[in-house]
């Protein structure tokens, strides 16, 4: 195993892929550190009966000393946390800035001080909306909103510590990951589902007429060891990851999808949205594919078939 006893610490690690990610590295017996902003709340670390199984330190993004002391002789960082709601970053865009600028730069700096590499986690929604309609990593970020935005400037800080301060770090642009233990409910796929087995109507936003690409979590997770254990390898160091199926579905086709699936006689509930959905590009991945060989191995019916089963139980 290549990561056996590695020490790597994982900011976000109570979130949903922060949860499934450090599940992984322990199955690789990596030494992992779970950087929580709260230990006491219960999350994905637990969903996966993983406390008993990481260091777990607390650190508020924010608290530059702290991120400092969480992640001290740790030979790589992932960075997840962040403020990763789009609609709640337009209600509360400079909370947002905060915590996915300032909050990111705090871990960068700690990594230079510690000489740990990093993986800098950030969105496909840092490519805004584009005429094109795949985008390679070499695309221009557009972002406008408020989360995309803060993801792009996020990046750029993290591309001049790599650059210029000697951090040696990837970053990775996803697409919308979904899958089994998703403890926020606000999610596309996990509300759909939930709403169902609960007996009630799914949720359409608008028309459900504007297109994401969709990514089982199990992939994700695989792209992201793939890129720690290549991390100093000149075909990763420094460069940008888009990690997607290049497949895209409107939301209305997920939700109708999951209904049938479910085996229910239901309609959807079509409300007026908080914000106007926009179609999303799609991402190229044919990067991560050519240099280190990864492809996803969960279409969106395989993935949603196994997701659906776990919220079942």
């Amino acid at each position: 195993m290549k990561l056996k006893g590695k020490k790597i610490a994982v900011t976000g690690a109570n979130g949903f892929i922060g949860g499934w990610l450090c599940k992984a590295l322990v199955e690789q017996e990596a030494i992992v550190t779970a950087v929580l902003q709260d230990k006491e709340k219960k999350g994905s670390l637990a969903l996966h009966g993983l406390e008993e199984k990481v260091f777990v330190k607390e650190a508020d993004l924010l608290d530059a000393g702290a991120i400092e002391s969480a992640i001290k002789e740790q030979e790589l960082v992932v960075h997840l946390a962040a403020q990763s709601s789009v609609g709640k970053a337009i209600e509360k865009p400079k909370e947002t800035f905060e915590i996915n600028i300032l909050g990111s730069l705090n871990v960068l700096e700690a990594c230079r001080k510690q000489r740990a590499s990093i993986v800098f986690a950030s969105s496909g929604k840092v490519y805004g909306t584009q005429e094109k309609k795949v985008i390679s990593e070499e695309d221009l970020l557009l972002a406008k909103n408020p989360y995309g935005a803060s993801k792009a400037c996020a990046e750029n800080i993290a591309k001049s510590y790599f650059e210029t301060c000697g951090v040696t770090g990837v970053i990775t642009r996803l697409g919308n990951a979904y899958g089994p233990k998703d403890l926020n409910g606000t999610r596309l796929i996990t509300n759909t589902i939930q709403r169902i087995l609960s007996g009630e109507k799914p949720v359409v936003n608008g028309k459900g007429f504007s297109k994401r690409d969709f990514v089982f979590i199990e992939d994700v997770v695989s792209a992201y060891v793939l890129l720690i254990e290549n991390i100093d390898s000149i075909k990763v160091n420094r460069e940008a990851f888009n990690i997607s199926t290049e497949e895209q579905h409107s939301v209305l086709q997920i939700v109708e999808k999951i209904i049938t699936m479910c085996g229910v006689d239901i309609k959807p509930e079509f409300r007026q949205p908080d914000y106007v959905g926009v179609n999303e590009p799609v991402l190229s991945s044919q990067k991560l594919r050519k240099r280190l060989l990864w492809k996803p191995n969960y279409p969106l019916e395989k993935g949603l078939k196994k997701t659906i089963e776990w919220y079942k139980k």
